[in-house]
């Protein structure tokens, strides 16, 4: 049954198309079409009014955290020994919805429970 699974899902992914440059063409399903229209459409209408994207970077800018609440509200991500684990030094996770593995065999140091990754609740 694995075996079955397995070659049905290498016929359809190859490790390739990773570096392919250009990547190779998604295929939408009729839904992810109509959805990508629609935000289309949202950010096209947006466009003719500038003032209202200024706006809304403002506001945004406002919600920006500082180093002191950052450090605080980031302080697992930014541990020395979780520094190297994160790919960018701008993209961290927060503590409160940070994604911990389970410890392996009585191994549960934070270090060694640390991957840059966020808990997203996607129930509507």
């Amino acid at each position: 049954m694995a075996s079955s699974a397995t070659s049905s899902s290498s016929s359809t992914f190859k490790p390739g198309d990773l570096c392919s440059d250009p990547p190779p063409p998604l295929r939408l399903s009729r839904e992810q079409l109509k959805h990508c229209s629609e935000a289309l459409s949202f950010f096209k209408k947006k466009l003719k009014i500038p003032a209202k994207i200024a706006q809304e970077f403002s506001r945004l800018q406002e919600m920006r955290l500082t180093s002191g609440e950052m450090i605080k509200k980031c302080s697992v991500a930014l541990k020395d020994e979780n520094l190297q684990k994160n790919r960018y030094v701008d993209v961290i996770p927060f503590d409160k919805n940070r994604i911990i593995l389970n410890s392996e065999r009585g191994n549960s140091s934070s270090g060694n429970r640390y991957i840059n990754a966020s808990f997203i609740d996607v129930r509507s």
